[in-house]
């Protein structure tokens, strides 16, 4: 399909548009989801894979969150742990021109100053060294570009709002534990509007906190941390099975006790 053609879901109707309009409407307060009808292709093509077998851990990043989401929503019996790391689609958008990178800045967002860019160690990277030259440096953000899925894949994710379906999700009995990664020097996806975003703090069982701008970036402290947020999410979720086995509600506290500080970082 089109990467330019959305579905927009509202309490009382859904409707195919394209993105320019679907975007006209991402401020609306009745609106529950913005889903690409790309992105859903690529969460059923998951669903396929993932039908006949155990229920998995799942993990999506940046853009991957939205058909992470999508799936999780359609089949939560088939997904153990929802990971997302970095999630666009989360936050709704605040304006209509919020998207390919013409951000309408909010007043909030006026005075950031990006911090510098992460450098990470050899022996904590998972990826290649450094490029030795402006040209080679060029040839790797390309490579990254169409091996992401280039603009097919930026076009059917800019006018994405998931917030609506991860909040229906939860509220099943069969939902999925469910956790977020979020960079506190990430300007793109920031944790605060993330947060804010939220239909209900019991969205999202754990946020795992890392000083870093987006993305995992090949890190293998940070990917360890991820996978070990699904030993505490298999906890989290084994006591609120005994909750409902004793016929109570289960209370998770408050979302500010769920913080997960990346280990052996500053945060200043």
């Amino acid at each position: 399909g089109t990467p330019w053609l959305n579905r927009v879901r509202t309490d009382e109707s859904e409707e195919i548009m394209f993105a320019p309009r679907a975007l006209s409407r991402a401020a609306d307060e009745g609106i529950i989801a913005i889903t690409s009808v790309v992105q859903e292709d690529r969460a059923d093509e998951l669903i396929e894979r993932i039908d006949e077998q155990p229920p998995i851990t799942l993990i999506g990043q940046s853009a991957d969150a939205q058909p992470a989401v999508i799936a999780a929503h359609k089949r939560p019996d088939r997904i153990k742990n929802l990971i997302l790391a970095f999630p666009n689609g989360v936050t709704k958008k605040e304006t209509k021109l919020e998207y390919m990178g013409y951000i309408t800045k909010t007043a909030s967002d006026r005075d950031k100053v990006p911090g510098p860019a992460m450098r990470i160690d050899a022996e904590n990277s998972f990826g290649n060294q450094p490029p030795s030259s402006p040209r080679e440096l060029g040839k790797l953000m390309m490579r990254r570009f169409v091996g992401s899925g280039g603009l097919r894949a930026l076009a059917s994710t800019i006018s994405g709002y998931q917030g609506g379906l991860l909040h229906e999700m939860r509220k099943r009995d069969d939902a999925p534990a469910a956790s977020m990664v979020l960079g506190s020097r990430d300007l793109g996806m920031r944790p605060d509007r993330i947060i804010e975003s939220l239909k209900s703090a019991n969205d999202i069982d754990f946020l795992l906190i890392v000083n870093s701008t987006h993305g995992i970036q090949g890190r293998k402290d940070l990917m360890s941390s991820i996978l070990d947020l699904t030993d505490i999410m298999d906890a989290r979720s084994s006591e609120r099975e005994a909750a409902k086995a004793r016929n109570e509600v289960f209370d998770p506290g408050p979302l500010e006790d769920r913080l997960i500080f990346l280990e052996g970082e500053p945060y200043g």
